[in-house]
């Protein structure tokens, strides 16, 4: 990525939900494991939900520390909002950053 970063404009943009970071208190919940088909009880209400939205909001601070260290711009958009007005915003935002 920093090699791309270098050589051409590179705009990541990240897609965020907020139910990843803050589950509703469902309490047990059956989920499908992707990798092996097979379905799982999930407590939505128990200590791995605390788990996976500590991992969720650690994994977002990290990625977006990753692209401030590269100087790459970045936008996040998020699933519960319309995600044209955040670009539209954010490239407005960065034209006028860039033509100072």
């Amino acid at each position: 990525m920093k090699v791309v970063a270098r050589k051409h404009d590179l705009i990541p943009v990240t897609i965020t939900d907020p139910l990843e970071e803050e589950l509703p208190p469902l309490g047990l919940v059956e989920l499908l494991d992707f990798e092996t088909g097979e379905p799982f009880l999930f407590d939505a209400s128990g200590p791995e939900a605390a788990a996976l939205a500590t991992f969720t909001r650690r994994a977002r601070e990290a990625r977006q520390a990753f692209f401030r260290k590269l100087k790459v711009d970045f936008v996040n958009v998020r699933t519960d909002q319309p995600y044209l007005p955040a670009l539209v915003d954010f490239f407005k935002a960065r034209e006028r950053r860039l033509h100072r």
